[in-house]
């Protein structure tokens, strides 16, 4: 407690040395303390500079704890992390970062840390608190719009998929069932959950007898000077597909990493096919690669789905080469994909 209060010390020097001093002492404690060091830190550091240098803190004790982690020992402080991690991303401390007083006179406030705590919360949580992790996120995605807030959520999930990949405390099957179910959620919202009401014949018959005026003239959208906006429409949908390229992304990893090579995991893979074969179809040309991807892979692979969608694979192939495979196309998203379907 003593030593956390020289952390709140204006002077780079003094704060350099205790971040070192405290990384030694967990060393020597070991990572089953880093729940007490946290909420220690996290009811001192509580105003301006010092909430960046909290965030800063915790990611280098995390990093010099690398590599004593063991099952569960992050799972105690798994909330209190992701809501400093938050507070960095999505809450006024991103603000601050780009203040370039704030930057020059803090140290902390320079670099962002947290898209690397993430992976390494990723990296060493057990399977229980798969869906913990990912669950702040998910709700950001669907209360924000903001471009800057959703590429910054991509960018925190993409470090996940990295830690994830690289968990030994989580098993293969875990992953491919927490990918399914991530995934499977996630699909339905890619496409519009509007449905037209059903007309009585009554209705229907009266509609058909209405006649259109056209002499009426609509009435002019009015000026910013006193204005009636055309405001664009949003939906909790919106980012759905963030999700499913998470998912898509994290399979693919593991794929790539030959980390379903050890065992037959058949069994797991080919529920996934079906929804993989969706997403062909999305509107996103970065989550139709990403499935193409995959399909390259699972492809090589005797599964019962494979021999059921063939067909609708192979057109909806067919239909992105049509689509996308122009003369002088030579990058970006759609060259991209053009060589994932190519290949």
């Amino acid at each position: 407690m003593k030593l956390c209060t020289f952390l709140k010390s204006r002077l780079d020097s003094v704060r350099r040395v205790t971040r070192e001093t405290l990384q030694q002492i967990m060393v020597a404690l070991g990572p089953s303390h880093l729940a007490t060091l946290v909420k220690e830190m996290m009811a001192l550091l509580t105003r301006g500079f010092e909430v960046h240098v909290l965030v800063y803190t915790v990611h280098s004790v995390m990093v010099a704890l690398k590599g004593m982690f063991k099952a569960g020992d992050i799972d105690g402080c798994l909330q209190d992390i992701l809501e400093v991690c938050q507070k960095d991303l999505f809450g006024s401390l991103a603000e601050e970062k780009e203040v370039v007083k704030i930057a020059r006179n803090v140290q902390e406030a320079r670099s962002t840390k947290s898209f690397h705590t993430f992976s390494l919360l990723a990296q060493f949580i057990s399977d229980s608190c798969l869906t913990d992790l990912l669950l702040p996120l998910k709700q950001i995605l669907t209360s924000s719009f903001s471009h800057k807030t959703i590429s910054r959520v991509s960018e925190c999930l993409r470090h996940v998929v990295m830690g994830l990949t690289d968990n030994t405390f989580v098993s293969v099957e875990s992953l491919l069932i927490f990918t399914y179910g991530v995934t499977s959620d996630s699909i339905p919202e890619l496409t519009s959950t509007v449905t037209k009401k059903e007309l009585t014949p009554t209705q229907r018959e009266k509609l058909s007898r209405r006649q259109v005026d056209t002499f009426i003239i609509p009435a002019a959208p009015r000026t910013r000077y006193g204005a009636i906006t055309a405001t664009a429409k949003v939906s909790t949908n919106t980012n759905a597909h963030v999700l499913v390229e998470f998912g898509l992304r994290l399979f693919h990893t593991l794929l790539k990493k030959e980390r379903l090579r050890s065992g037959d995991y058949r069994g797991f893979v080919d529920p996934l096919v079906p929804m993989i074969t969706n997403c062909l179809n999305a509107p996103q040309v970065k989550l139709t690669t990403l499935c193409i991807q995959c399909l390259s892979w699972v492809l090589k692979m005797d599964l019962p789905s494979i021999r059921a969608n063939v067909d609708s694979i192979s057109s909806s192939l067919f239909a992105l080469l049509h689509k996308y495979a122009v003369a002088g196309l030579s990058k970006g998203d759609n060259f991209s994909l053009v060589v994932a379907t190519f290949k």
